[in-house]
């Protein structure tokens, strides 16, 4: 799909906090500048087995919204879509800010590594799109230590993570390319926490003539039961395709290629007996599908979805993915003005429609859950929403999976 226009309409005039320092690299970073988004802790059940329980909508004393682009409980990472990199360690009801990027730029995605490290992903101003490693385990001051190809850019949190999947180093970082016109298009990986990184194999691009052609990654994945990486490509004939590879991401098995729009996902879900997607169309209705393990067939779960379906996140036994609410103008899009879900938990599975509205004066925005953070021992995860009703900005949401 286009690049996701999220920025909500008037909201890029964003203010810097604190004082700055210019080092000599040119690389800003800023003190401790603090502010306390309005949080209301609540419990609203949107289906049996998934509820919200902490909600900020409102900038409280923050002079911008902040989007999440990654993270975990506690360690949250957020995004003022100006540069900022923020912290948030008590589930958002402060954000500090510890680095700032050059004017213009925008942080798109934040990993932390195994040995405490972050690494961002920042576009500049100019559109250029970098991986930046931090100096150390505190995340004040970053070095550049991958460009992006020209055009080039990562999808959503699982276009990267640090896996030991099988028939790889352990703990590989992994980076997905996504992009309008990547040729090729690149699987790349460091396997020196984020210090450097190489090409561990390539696909023709989408305008090439080649029979195996792809447009970009949507996502990468480790299989937890077989520690295989899995991926997930787009988009459209004979480009889409879903895989696994069993010797760290050199070659791919592909389970459905070039099927549309059964072959085209964002987001994967794993159980002991299979693999499950719900399709990225936002066009004509798709499915939730579920590959086998044992029989290698894949059937659908789920029919008649009128929604692309991006991210999604399992715990405690349950599985959920959420859909895009995308624009009829760029992309034919045929669903309604709520994002919906779909949410299972192995022997059933159902569509949700979520409380989560478009803004009426925004329709020709798209909303699509960013920065989905891993969940706890809870089942519990944030996720930001941009252009949704009762939000200044952005909507960041904690919801949980299970039973309570």
């Amino acid at each position: 799909m286009n690049r996701l226009l999220l920025l909500v309409a008037g909201v890029l005039l964003i203010f810097a906090f604190g004082a700055t320092v210019v080092s000599a690299s040119g690389v800003r970073f800023l003190g401790n500048a603090r502010c306390a988004p309005q949080v209301t802790n609540q419990t609203k059940r949107i289906a049996a087995g998934l509820r919200v329980v902490r909600m900020s909508s409102r900038k409280g004393s923050c002079k911008s919204w902040i989007a999440i682009v990654g993270g975990r409980t506690h360690d949250i990472w957020g995004s003022n879509y100006n540069g900022g990199l923020w912290h948030s360690t008590d589930n958002l009801r402060t954000w500090q800010l510890l680095w700032q990027g050059e004017p213009h730029s925008i942080v798109e995605r934040a990993l932390r590594t195994a040995s405490g490290h972050m690494l961002i992903e920042v576009a500049e101003a100019s559109g250029q799109h970098r991986i930046m490693r931090s100096k150390n385990r505190n995340p004040r001051r970053f070095k550049t230590t991958f460009r992006l190809p020209a055009g080039s850019y990562l999808h959503f949190v699982n276009s990267w993570g640090q896996y030991s999947a099988a028939g790889a180093k352990p703990r590989t970082i992994y980076v997905g390319e996504y992009g309008n016109h990547p040729d090729p298009v690149h699987l790349w990986t460091s396997t020196t926490d984020g210090r450097s990184f190489k090409t561990v194999t390539s696909f023709p691009g989408r305008l090439t003539t080649s029979p195996d052609r792809v447009r970009h990654f949507h996502g990468v994945f480790l299989d937890p039961y077989t520690n295989w990486l899995w991926a997930a490509i787009g988009d459209n004939t004979p480009e889409p395709a879903i895989g696994y590879s069993k010797d760290g991401g050199r070659t791919f098995t592909w389970i459905t290629r070039g099927t549309y729009p059964q072959s085209r996902a964002v987001g994967l879900m794993f159980t002991n007996g299979g693999v499950y997607w719900g399709t990225d169309v936002p066009e004509q209705p798709g499915a939730l599908y579920r590959w086998d393990r044992s029989s290698g067939e894949i059937t659908a779960v789920l029919r008649n979805v009128r929604e692309p379906y991006f991210d999604a996140r399992q715990s405690r036994g349950w599985l959920v993915q959420f859909s895009e609410i995308s624009t009829a103008e760029n992309d034919g899009y045929i669903g309604d003005e709520h994002v919906h879900a779909l949410l299972g938990n192995r022997a059933r599975w159902r569509r949700i429609t979520t409380p989560w509205v478009r803004r009426p004066d925004n329709k020709h925005s798209k909303v699509a859950p960013m920065g989905l953070t891993q969940p706890d021992s809870n089942g519990c995860f944030w996720l930001s929403l941009p252009n949704v009703v009762g939000a200044d900005g952005v909507k960041n949401l904690e919801v949980c999976l299970g039973r309570r």
